[in-house]
């Protein structure tokens, strides 16, 4: 078996008696449950002021990374165990063990001796260790206050535990002490890292995906949600819910006000947020919003965005740099699922306010028809979050019509108005109806069944017009495809 330290993240032990209590006993539950899952045999010890881990051999690896990405971690050690009869042994297996380690480093050795009847004192035997480790002339020196190397051992009666391999935690708070909360997550890179950030500091998040893009758009969001799930918050299981909101945005562009859209489809997805968090027991509400990252994102707007609902709204990005959050996307390991993700901004105003106005704003929501939210609540899908693990990975491939032929092709414009008179398409004779983003799904199976034909899809990046297109197809449209404006 292999043993391992598991030291608690600094905060928990800053708590009073009872609260560290709690958080400890909850970070010792959430740790076995996930060791029991990989094997039976794992056991957890809960101490004071550190936890002891015990595996068989041929699960060290999963353990490894169960404690390096469980939430209320700040360091865990695996320990190995040597006899000893004299101080000598101990300094043997010191350079057996950490001689390797060394190398170009500065070192500092801690000895304890929690029974003290060891016939030397721990001073005395950090000397002799340390002096056994210098002399192999791989060190730089003996660095007491900041080591870069710390070498750690425990002196029992009988054996000596050596503090071997460190692996640096998350740190936070344990999963579960902090209550539940709804994380609104659109697969970009704020979203991801705020709902990174709830769990680690102990919110048990579920997540909300409010669907502008179809299928494709919806799996490529699941899978970035489960990773994060399974990677950081696997100890409690969590919902996956999808609200299709295309509707929605439809009649956003066609009811508010340009400079509004933008202030007004936050406020709808409070609203839309609200009872669901009601129904999942969420408190509060996680978003990835960061001040005056864009123009609904100003104190002014965000104040009049939080009316939208009675749930504490959390946004741990709020001060957070870009270009930070993306750092951080590549540390946690999701930046590979952001940087695929399209932005679907299908709510652009062209003259956006950036500091909206409650009265003006009381107007613009007397006049929307508030029942297309209700109906898009009601239709939610709430998904357990393990399941999307059996879901297949692949997304069938988009073909892409290089050429287009006005006797079997048809271009379907899905740009807004605004790029449609900026860039007119060139493409001589072939056919091209126009569109909105937000009427393909209801509208293309309207169309005459052309089953000689293709209907080619045209966006301004080609990235909204494959998704589209793959959602298409999957409904059974398999003459569908993309024209893409930047290849030619």
């Amino acid at each position: 078996m292999q043993e391992f330290i598991v030291r608690y993240f600094p905060e928990i032990l800053l708590k009073s008696r009872s609260v560290r209590q709690y958080c400890t006993k909850r970070l010792i539950w959430n740790i076995e449950r996930l060791l029991k899952a990989i094997h039976p045999s794992c056991h957890v010890e809960r101490r004071w002021a550190e936890a002891r881990v015990t595996c068989p051999k041929e699960v060290v690896a999963q353990v490894k990374e169960i404690l390096a990405h469980t939430p209320g971690i700040d360091k865990s050690m695996s320990i190995v165990r040597s006899p000893w009869e004299t101080l000598e042994d101990i300094a043997e297996k010191a350079v057996e063990l950490y001689g390797g380690m060394i190398q170009g480093k500065t070192l500092a050795v801690r000895v304890k001796r929690p029974k003290k009847k060891t016939g030397f004192t721990s001073q005395q035997a950090e000397r002799e260790i340390g002096g056994r480790l210098m002399s192999l002339g791989l060190a730089k020196k003996v660095d007491l206050t900041h080591p870069e190397i710390k070498i750690e051992i425990v002196v029992e009666e009988q054996e000596a535990l050596f503090f071997h391999e460190r692996i640096p935690g998350l740190g936070g708070f344990p999963l579960g002490t902090q209550g539940r909360c709804l994380s609104m997550i659109s697969g970009g890179y704020d979203s991801s890292v705020a709902s990174f950030k709830s769990i680690r500091r102990g919110m048990v998040t579920h997540f909300l995906f409010f669907n502008l893009g179809g299928i494709a758009h919806e799996r490529a969001v699941k899978q970035h949600a489960y990773y994060l799930w399974k990677r950081f918050g696997a100890s409690h299981s969590v919902k996956f819910v999808s609200v299709p909101f295309e509707e929605v945005v439809a009649e956003i562009l066609d009811k508010v006000d340009d400079g509004y859209m933008g202030v007004f489809i936050k406020r709808a997805f409070l609203k839309a947020a609200t009872p669901i968090a009601a129904r999942l027991n969420c408190p509060a509400i996680v978003t990835g919003e960061a001040i005056a990252q864009v123009s609904s994102q100003t104190l002014a707007n965000l104040q009049i965005i939080d009316t939208a609902t009675d749930r504490l709204v959390v946004r741990p990005l709020i001060v957070a740099d870009k270009q930070e959050t993306i750092r951080e996307c590549g540390r946690i390991g999701t930046r590979a699922f952001a940087d695929r993700m399209p932005e679907y901004c299908a709510v652009i105003s062209s003259r956006p306010t950036i500091a909206a106005n409650a009265e003006k704003m009381a107007k613009e929501e007397e006049k929307f028809p508030w029942e297309v939210l209700e109906r898009a609540v009601e239709q939610a899908v709430y998904l357990p979050i393990e399941s999307i693990a059996e879901e297949a990975h692949e997304v069938e491939e988009v073909p892409v019509f290089d050429e287009l032929d006005p006797e079997t092709d048809i271009i379907i414009d899905i740009r807004s108005e605004e790029f449609r008179q900026k860039r007119p398409l060139n493409t001589g004779s072939v056919p091209v109806i126009e569109m909105k983003l937000t009427e393909v799904q209801s509208r293309f199976p309207a169309l005459p069944p052309l089953p000689d034909k293709r209907y080619a899809l045209v966006c301004l990046r080609g990235i909204t017009s494959r998704e589209k297109a793959a959602t298409l197809r999957e409904a059974g449209f398999s003459n569908v495809g993309v024209y893409l404006l930047d290849s030619k």
